[in-house]
């Protein structure tokens, strides 16, 4: 990778960085506290599967996980 190559790719992933910073603090900020108020239980569930699947995640697999994360530890 010449340098001029590794600068513009440093420039752009800084640039997507801060995008994706900003894109959380409005998540987590505005777009979360809404949901939790005002969708119901099974509309976050089918929203979160969606996601789970444009990641190319199991969502099934997931909430398992979550499950055994909550237990505690012997």
């Amino acid at each position: 990778m010449t340098a001029d190559i590794f600068l513009k790719l440093s420039d752009r992933l800084k640039h997507l960085s801060g995008f994706y910073q900003a894109h959380i603090q409005v998540e987590e900020t505005q777009v979360f506290p809404l949901a939790e108020k005002y969708l119901t239980l099974s509309e976050k569930e089918v929203i979160g599967r969606e996601m789970a699947f444009r990641r190319g995640l199991d969502p099934d697999a997931l909430k398992q996980l979550t499950e055994d994360l909550k237990r505690p530890s012997v």
